[in-house]
C-alpha cells in the first residue's frame, strides 16, 4: 500500500536539516572554531556569546530528538511529529527563509496599499527618466527655457 505522502504530493514531509551540508559543517567544526577563537591570555576574546548561542541552536533546529510536538487529528487519528525550530534568523537557512516569508506576507497584507504595484529596477523603466541627458533629437521636443545662471542646464 502506498504511503500517504506518495498518494498526496501536497503532504507534509519533514525537511531533515541534520542531513544538510550546513548542519554537517557546523556539527563537525563548531567546537574547534569556538576553541580556536579564544585567546588563553584574554578571557574576553573569542566569538561573542550571542553568536555562539545562535550557532549552537542551529544544531538542534528541526531535529526531533531536541524537542517536538505530537499533533493528532481528532477525526482520523492521524499523527504527525513536528520538531521545534531554533528561530536563529541569521545562521539557520530554514528559520531565515521562514522569517523572510512572514515579513513578505506582512508587507503584502498590512503595509503596502491594495493597488497594482510594479517592481522597478535598473533594467526596467524608471519614473525619473533614463538617468542620461536627452539626445539632441529628444531635446528638440522638450519645452525650452533659459539656462539657469550659467549652469548650462536647461530647466524643463
Amino acid at each position: 500500500m502506498p504511503s500517504r505522502a506518495a498518494a498526496d504530493p501536497r503532504a507534509y514531509s519533514r525537511h531533515e536539516p541534520e542531513k544538510g551540508l550546513w548542519h554537517k559543517i557546523l556539527r563537525e567544526n563548531l567546537l574547534s572554531l569556538l576553541e580556536e577563537a579564544k585567546d588563553p591570555d584574554d578571557p574576553e576574546s573569542g566569538i561573542p556569546t550571542f553568536v555562539e548561542r545562535e550557532l549552537t541552536d542551529v544544531l538542534s533546529c528541526g531535529v526531533l530528538t531536541a524537542g517536538l510536538l505530537r499533533l493528532r487529528c481528532p477525526d482520523c487519528k492521524h499523527e504527525r511529529l513536528v520538531a521545534f525550530s531554533c528561530a536563529a534568523r541569521a545562521a539557520c537557512p530554514s528559520c531565515g527563509a521562514r522569517r523572510m516569508a512572514e515579513t513578505a506576507a506582512h508587507l503584502v497584507d498590512r503595509v503596502l496599499p491594495d493597488v497594482a504595484l510594479r517592481r522597478r529596477g535598473r533594467d526596467g523603466p524608471s519614473p525619473f527618466g533614463s538617468g542620461r541627458p536627452p539626445h539632441r533629437t529628444e531635446r528638440a521636443a522638450l519645452p525650452h527655457s533659459a539656462p539657469t545662471s550659467g549652469s548650462g542646464v536647461e530647466a524643463l
